[in-house]
Order: C-alpha cells, then structure tokens, then sequence
C-alpha cells in the first residue's frame, strides 16, 4: 500500500508545521525518525523538513527510496534506471 494511514499523515503535517530550525554547523548525531504509518514520499518530505542544515561539504541531507532485492518492483527500477544510465555492478569478488 503507498498510501499513509491517518495517524502518519498527522505525523507529518505536526512536523511540518514546526518552525524549521538550522543549527550551527558541527557534528552531530541524528536520532532516528519516526516514520510509522507514512509512504515512503512523506517520510522523506519529513527528514528534509527536520534536518534544514547541510553537512561538513555543504551538501544538504537526501532521502530516496528503494526496494528489497527480492521484490518484483526492485527488478522493475533496474530496468527503468538502466534505460536512463549505465549502471555499473560488482561481484563477490569485488570486480565489475
């Protein structure tokens, strides 16, 4: 299912009306987002939204999305990317 269920929809119109703070540069540890109940789009909208600041190379933080090895919908985004670039892979081994 790729839709959120209420409770995660609350979770992130809470977060987003938060007022977005930028703290001084520095490391730091994030601690882990809470995300239950949201699609995977919501989450990444509410990480962003949470970590404003960007980091020691002044890169802001990213947030993808990706699927299970296993999973048909995994093959279906190789065949989708691979259209678009050159993917490169390596083996066990280490070579590609």
């Amino acid at each position: 299912n790729c839709q959120s269920t209420p409770d995660g929809v609350n979770k992130l119109d809470e977060a987003l009306a938060e007022t977005p703070v930028i703290v001084p540069a520095g490391p730091r540890v994030l601690e882990p987002f809470d995300c239950k109940g949201m699609n995977g789009f919501h989450c990444c909208v509410k990480i962003k939204h949470l970590v404003r600041d960007a980091d020691a190379n002044g890169k802001a933080i990213q947030c993808f999305l990706d699927y299970e090895e296993s999973t048909c919908k995994k093959q279906w985004w190789r065949e989708i990317v691979a259209k678009k670039r050159v993917m490169v892979y390596e083996n066990h081994n280490k070579r590609v």
